[in-house]
């Protein structure tokens, strides 16, 4: 039981790890964008850049982040959650 408790607590340290890791590469990705997005507009910062950014970002989370990684697979394992339950029966 202690190993199994373990265990969990691992996976949940590596996957809020990992969503830490990612938020902080989304961050500087977001930077990126509006900086270069910025220049080719040469700085300009009206609506018009706004909305480039925003259609970017909204075609990028669309088509890159569902094809990065396997269909019918969640970025987290839940799987030991029904195994915890069926410990109690």
């Amino acid at each position: 039981m202690a190993k199994e408790t373990t265990k969990i607590v691992m996976q949940s340290m590596i996957a809020l790890a990992s969503a830490a890791l990612g938020l902080v590469a989304a961050l500087a990705w977001n930077d990126a964008i509006k900086e270069t997005i910025k220049i080719i507009l040469s700085g300009d910062e009206s609506l018009a850049s706004k909305y480039t950014y925003a259609i970017f970002a909204t075609i990028l989370a669309v088509v890159a982040l569902p094809n990065g990684r396997p269909s019918g697979t969640n970025l987290i394992d839940f799987s030991f959650a029904t195994k915890r339950s069926s410990l109690r029966d």
